[in-house]
């Protein structure tokens, strides 16, 4: 195995330990700044403080959802502090088990320069920072990536290590399925010059093996994967999801940079030949890793199926440079490389802003507004839009709905909070008993009013669209007036669900 400083071993264990220094005061500086906000980073943000909320609380998760993530974040609870809290303190965890495992990554550099570059990016990346926030599940993913390539770039594979590691991703998130995959088949190829910890004859088979039991295990671990999981890939969205995620408008521009750059790092390593290429099987592994980025994106809505594999790529090319450089010998003066991880940490004071600026983040000043007014009232059931769907949730504890509401549910007991109509527009087309501070409640925002599902269902149907184009659409085709069916792969997630007031699926089924 090659090592820093391979001269010295008390020198390169000096060197890991800095390096693990460095990444805990950055964990502890990122978790100063997510601390500092008022409120939660991060679109989803709130949908993993219900979780781990309802779970302290209860021993079962609000929403059905298989991500052992979400055990862990509920688990911090444990420890006084809340939901909210419990998010921000396992974003700064991850990142510094991220931190952690990649420092043995690229401890095994030859050269000093390049192991302290490469881990000086992981410091300062915006993308991997974004990923800790918005996506706690995928980020998982990262640092279990990182035991997976240490275990499967040795010169003799664990196979009996990788199954745990791999079965542990797809218990993360399903779409660790993919990465396990790629590992699967690297090693069912069973090349020539790789040696393995069996005798020779016997490699594919305990290659399938591997597959056959990260599989396995997904189904149990992760939930059934059957048409329900198929069903969220939809449309005609061919875009490569790199494309796509280039493209979006609200993408910070800190990592589209970095997407660029991740693009000439993974190139020049790929194409780096300076061991006459006997790591051609590792090349391999490395390229079918970075082509997940460009699976379709199936979908135009923000972080579509193939835009989360896409926002991966500046990680996959920071591995794929720890692994395919490992073996360079180049050096320049230690204090070049002092100075850039000074720069790195110095960075880390303005790694949320530049990763995760608040533009970014839903309004959430204004939904707590909102959501103090809506506390005064005795409300069974509140449909509104997904931005502020889970924030309500946390704050008050009650149900709360982001689709049309089930054709079996009371709708005496539903109320709607409708965005953007007008009084007057209420009063025209609203039916006979449906009142004026009774059925539908006016909020100190004037852009929100709240109706009950009855009384809304029967004002929205007595609108015609050739007279009120606006209006028609404003409540039938804009987001913020929740009106499409809650998709199909969900049902199947509450199939065993406890029998409460408002359940998916009608009595009986």
């Amino acid at each position: 195995m090659y090592a820093l400083k391979p001269e010295s071993s008390r020198s390169r264990w000096v060197i890991v330990c800095a390096l693990a220094a460095l990444s805990l005061i950055s964990a502890v500086i990122f978790w100063h700044s997510l601390a500092a906000s008022t409120f939660l980073r991060g679109y989803d943000a709130y949908y993993y403080a219900v979780q781990a909320d309802f779970w302290f609380r209860t021993g079962r998760l609000r929403i059905p959802d298989s991500s052992v993530v979400l055990y862990a974040i509920g688990a911090l609870q444990y420890f006084g502090i809340s939901g909210e809290m419990a998010v921000r303190v396992w974003a700064a965890i991850s990142l510094l088990l991220f931190s952690l495992t990649f420092i043995l990554l690229v401890a095994r550099c030859r050269s000093l320069v390049i192991a302290i570059a490469l881990f000086a990016w992981a410091l300062v990346s915006p993308s991997i920072a974004f990923i800790a926030v918005e996506l706690p599940k995928t980020f998982a993913l990262l640092v279990l990536m990182n035991i997976a390539l240490i275990l499967v770039t040795t010169e003799r594979i664990r196979l009996l290590l990788l199954i745990p590691v791999l079965a542990l991703m797809v218990a993360c998130h399903k779409m660790a399925l993919v990465y396990a995959g790629v590992f699967g088949l690297v090693l069912a190829l069973r090349f020539r010059r790789l040696r393995v910890s069996w005798p020779r004859g016997r490699g594919v088979a305990y290659a399938a093996l591997v597959a056959v039991v990260v599989c396995l295990l997904g189904f149990f671990l992760a939930g059934t994967l059957g048409r329900a999981d198929l069903l969220r890939i939809k449309g005609t969205n061919l875009m490569p999801g790199l494309v796509s995620l280039l493209v979006q408008s609200g993408l910070p521009m800190a990592l589209r940079v970095e997407m660029v750059f991740a693009f000439f790092v993974a190139a020049a390593a790929l194409l780096y030949r300076g061991d006459n290429g006997r790591d051609w099987r590792e090349r391999g592994l490395m390229a079918l890793l970075l082509l997940t980025a460009f699976v379709p994106a199936f979908g135009d809505e923000p972080f579509n199926f193939g835009e989360r594999f896409a926002v991966m790529f500046p990680y996959l090319a920071l591995t794929t440079g720890a692994v395919l450089l490992r073996r360079v010998a180049f050096e320049i003066g230690t204090l070049v490389a002092g100075a850039g991880l000074a720069a790195a940490l110095a960075a880390s004071f303005f790694r949320l802003d530049y990763c995760c600026p608040e533009r970014i983040n839903p309004p959430y000043d204004r939904y707590a507004a909102v959501t103090e007014d809506l506390k005064q009232l005795d409300i069974p059931m509140l449909v509104l839009h997904r931005g502020m769907h889970f924030y309500y949730k946390y704050e008050t504890r009650r149900d709360a709905f982001s689709y049309e509401p089930e054709p079996h549910w009371d709708k005496a007991r539903v109320w709607r909070l409708v965005y953007g109509a007008t009084p007057e527009e209420l009063f025209t087309y609203l039916p006979p008993g449906c009142t004026w501070g009774e059925e539908i409640k006016p909020l100190r925002d004037r852009d929100y009013n709240l109706v009950r599902e009855d009384c809304f269902a029967a004002f929205r149907a007595a609108i015609d669209k050739d007279t009120n184009p606006q209006l028609y659409a404003l409540l039938r085709q804009n987001d913020m007036n929740p009106s499409k069916p809650r998709p199909a792969f969900l049902y199947a997630k509450h199939a065993s669900d406890e029998p409460e007031e408002f359940p998916a699926l009608p009595p009986g089924k």
